[in-house]
């Protein structure tokens, strides 16, 4: 069989794609069938510069998250550049290394996480004492998990075409879906990076990463499909996946590898068995209950579209034009076709001259494309962090237009100069974007003095012995010093989401569980009145504040009309603390 690396060689620089330079040496074949080692030419020196440009540039991009560190303490941080989801994982990880157990409102036991940054958090937490010196160690990780993924691409990329590669990786660096994705404090930060290994093992494996040549190898692969498959549970879809594709290629090539491969398969379902079984003994229940929420939640095709337009700005992220202009979003369907046409010419070019030799590189794209549909059509996973399969997907599809556009365009030393200045054109708006002080409008949900007031309000308004619940209170639960539940049902237990089939149920739930406070924040008066049904039982309401009229903070004005005032009626955005009767 020809090693996939060949393969894939063949497919980017004969199928209509003009070399700059050959990337490897003619390859020698083996009796066995096998394609012998080659070697790579040096680069020609003329483009030697170009690449230290490419890689100088992602080294800048990547400067303005140490920019970050060094300028935000660790409350800053949270409140300008995480997910509020994030601090569901943290309190979750502080409370076990206090010792209360996986809960995040310290009473009811929760499996609304992905394990293995749960893992990693609590390991942070426990070894790193106080509140906010483990959140800038876990920032750091992030960091070093993000320009990890970047070093582990250029490497995969380099086998093919170092300088396309170089300019790649840059613009993955300075893009601000990248920030958005990766550095947000979830899990997605920790699947790219696992996911990228993943993808420089099939791209220097080759035939290997299907059949792996000895136990160690087999082991290694077993590895890293579980910690992706426990990075984020979807992905165990891509697992196995892998092992589907690997018994058929095994079986065409004489099983010789189907041991080792059958190894992978059992450590993968024992691992699917003790999570399953660990998640009964927890809360009651098979799956997470957020996951459980989520899909059974109803899913217009107006939120279904919204979905898929997030997933495209992500596939398009390294070079998608800023805004949402009429004229912005013309563009980044052109970019979106373009970038897709690449990927599926690609493919197509595969499938007709080397049916079977990048079989990784395209178990890669339909997981992406599998992982994208099930977030719309099932959890409805809108937020930036389920996005990093699209994300992954549209680096592998700029890295062929770039090399498609250096092999075209002529003279090359202008294609060069136009990708130079795209690139530094690229870098510079977040940089921008990290330096300029931030304004209210860039709460989603909890920002600036909103989220300040917030905590303010919490422990200044709500005595210590009254339990609260809370939506969307990732955050400021943590800072707050308070143990709040969450009523979406994202970290909490399987009384929880029995509770919230019925709404009835649910007030039982709230009055059996003493919960005295519900906060929440709304972007207009539809939202609010959606919040407010779906989470305050109208008949136990004792008095309702909310943020704005009780601190006098004038939020509308100055999040998004700094030239219009508020009427008499309450403002938004704005946040909700609603108190029940006793």
């Amino acid at each position: 069989m020809v090693h996939a690396n060949d393969a894939l060689i063949c497919c980017l620089y004969n199928s209509g794609m003009p070399r700059l330079w050959h990337p490897t040496a003619a390859p020698t074949r083996r009796i066995d069938g096998h394609l012998g080692s080659s070697v790579s030419p040096p680069m020609p020196s003329a483009h030697r510069g170009w690449e230290t440009l490419a890689l100088t540039l992602g080294a800048l991009a990547a400067l303005r998250f140490v920019a970050i560190l060094l300028r935000e303490n660790a409350y800053g941080i949270a409140k300008y550049y995480m997910a509020d989801d994030a601090f569901y994982y943290f309190q979750i990880a502080r409370n076990i290394a206090t010792g209360l157990g996986p809960t995040f409102d310290g009473v009811h036991n929760t499996n609304g996480f992905h394990p293995l940054w749960l893992l990693i958090s609590t390991g942070v937490f426990a070894f790193v004492q106080g509140s906010m010196a483990p959140l800038l160690v876990l920032y750091a990780l992030q960091i070093g998990m993000l320009i990890g993924s970047a070093f582990m691409l250029f490497l995969a990329f380099k086998e093919f075409d170092r300088l396309s590669g170089a300019f790649t990786v840059a613009l993955f660096l300075a893009s601000w879906h990248t920030r958005k994705i990766l550095f947000a404090g979830m899990e997605s930060s920790l699947a790219f990076v696992i996911a990228s290994g993943l993808l420089l093992l099939a791209v220097r494996r080759r035939s290997r990463f299907f059949m792996p040549a000895s136990w160690p190898e087999a082991w290694g692969l077993l590895a890293l499909l579980l910690a992706l498959s426990l990075a984020r549970l979807e992905a165990g879809s891509l697992a196995a996946a892998w092992l589907c594709v690997a018994l058929v290629v095994d079986a065409r090539h004489g099983s010789h590898s189907r041991p080792r491969i059958l190894l992978v398969g059992l450590g993968l379902v024992v691992a699917g068995c003790a999570y399953v079984a660990w998640n009964l003994l927890l809360v009651g229940m098979a799956l997470p209950i957020s996951g459980l929420l989520k899909a059974g939640g109803h899913h217009s095709w107006d939120s279904v579209h919204a979905v898929l337009l997030g997933h495209r700005d992500a596939f398009i992220g390294l070079i998608a034009p800023p805004g949402g202009s009429p004229l912005a979003k013309w563009i980044s369907i052109a970019e979106g076709s373009i970038l897709a046409v690449a990927l599926v010419a690609c493919l197509v070019r595969v499938r007709r001259h080397y049916p079977c030799q990048v079989l990784g590189l395209i178990l890669f794209l339909v997981f992406a494309i599998a992982f994208v549909a099930v977030s719309a059509f099932v959890t409805n996973g809108i937020w930036a962090w389920y996005r990093w399969p699209a994300l992954l997907a549209g680096v592998l599809a700029t890295f062929s237009s770039i090399h498609f556009v250096l092999a075209h365009l002529r003279p090359v030393r202008l294609a060069l100069a136009l990708l130079a200045v795209v690139t530094t054109m690229a870098v510079v708006p977040d940089w921008y974007l990290t330096l300029r002080p931030h304004p209210l409008a860039d709460w989603s949900p909890l920002r600036g003095m909103v989220m300040d007031e917030t905590v303010r309000f919490i422990r200044e308004e709500i005595p210590p012995g009254e339990r609260i619940g809370g939506v969307s209170n990732g955050i400021f639960t943590y800072f707050c010093g308070r143990q709040i539940e969450n009523l979406e049902g994202l970290a909490n237990g399987a009384a929880f989401y029995r509770a919230r089939r019925d709404p009835t149920a649910y007030a039982a739930y709230l009055r059996e569980n003493r919960i005295r406070w519900i906060i929440f924040h709304a972007w207009s008066s539809d939202d609010r009145a959606y919040r407010f049904k779906a989470y305050v039982p109208t008949s136990q309401i004792d008095r309702v504040y909310d943020l704005d009229s009780h601190y006098h903070l004038d939020l509308r004005r100055n999040a998004f009309f700094p030239d219009r005032p508020h009427g008499a009626s309450l403002s938004e955005p704005n946040v909700y603390f609603v108190r029940l009767k006793p």
